[in-house]
């Protein structure tokens, strides 16, 4: 066998170690929601367009549930055995670093979740908008057939007008989106200047219990 090159090496345990907190996250959102929920879907690794205008021209959204309370957005950190530091700099950037508990480089630098995770729900929101927006016209267009077809005269096809019309107006559905950092990996410690939508996947039925 032809020995496996250090970076290849380094690369394949990566990628070993995204897959596991990836399958590890679709777990916990399996389990939650679907114990809650009589309806719940969980959709991995979506990739969305954000259009000519912005730097990148696609986002990939690591998890989203989309249940009877609303739609949830989850981007997985594969991050374990280490401590998560933030600290501000003069400018009020946020700079996000793990210091790990064993390894010759206990501090690596990693880019700010957060705002990650809402540049994301910025380019998703549109989307799920407009799916809700069509799923209310398609209901409402089959009550109003079924309007016409028991009303002789005339009164089911003048209501099922009102209905069409009052869908046509409906432009920004109230829906719930809510955003969140899961860590489903092991030995992660979070302080307390972390933000709160950052949790592990202990704290996961958090995000249910606030829903009450």
């Amino acid at each position: 066998t032809i020995p496996q090159h250090p970076d290849a090496r380094r690369e394949s345990a990566r990628a070993a170690k995204y897959q596991a907190s990836e399958d590890a996250a679709r777990a916990l959102l399996d389990d939650l929601f679907g114990r809650v929920f009589d309806k719940s879907v969980v959709l991995t690794n979506m990739i969305f367009p954000t259009g000519e205008t912005s730097a990148v021209r696609s986002a990939e959204i690591d998890a989203m549930v989309v249940c009877n309370a609303g739609v949830f957005l989850f981007e997985v950190k594969s991050w374990t055995n280490c401590k998560v530091l933030r600290e501000k700099t003069a400018d009020g950037v946020s700079e996000w670093t793990l210091n790990y508990k064993h390894g010759h480089d206990p501090r690596h630098p990693v880019k700010d979740p957060v705002h990650q995770l809402g540049g994301k729900l910025k380019v998703i929101s549109p989307f799920v908008k407009d799916a809700v927006c069509k799923h209310i016209e398609y209901h409402a267009n089959e009550s109003s057939l079924g309007l016409d077809a028991l009303a002789d005269d005339g009164f089911g096809h003048r209501l099922s007008q009102s209905v069409n019309a009052m869908v046509a107006q409906i432009k920004n559905p109230n829906i719930r989106m809510r955003s969140y950092v899961l860590l489903p990996m092991d030995g992660v410690d979070l302080p307390l200047n972390v933000p709160s939508n950052v949790i592990l996947g202990s704290e996961l039925p958090l995000v249910l219990r606030q829903l009450y």
